[in-house]
């Protein structure tokens, strides 16, 4: 999976970090990995040793951390809309968070 996602082989020490920090869990192990790639601390394409850096040092302490500086990306109002979406809880249908969030189905995509 990781070597999927950063699109080269990983060193062991990056892979043991990484799954360390995130306990093996899918979604944080691609948010974490994302997050490495986005900030120049793992290149992108194999060979580019120029740019990487020991992962000890560059994961966040906490894995909100990470998915939080990823959310910060995001405009407002799709910050907004996910937020509606974690309190209407993990299942819901998209008519229930439309009708919540007063939004255009287009506009939830």
């Amino acid at each position: 999976m990781m070597t999927g996602i950063a699109g080269q082989e990983l060193p062991w020490g990056t892979s043991e970090a990484v799954h360390r920090q995130t306990e093996g869990n899918p979604l944080f192990v691609l948010e974490v990995l994302r997050y490495l790639v986005e900030e120049g601390f793992l290149a992108r394409e194999a060979g580019d040793s120029t740019r990487q850096t020991p992962p000890e040092m560059r994961i966040p302490e906490g894995l909100r951390d990470v998915i939080g500086k990823r959310l910060t990306r995001l405009t407002d109002e799709c910050n907004q809309v996910a937020a509606m979406a974690a309190v209407v809880g993990r299942d819901f249908r998209l008519d229930v968070l439309q009708r919540v969030a007063g939004l255009p189905e287009d506009d939830l995509y």
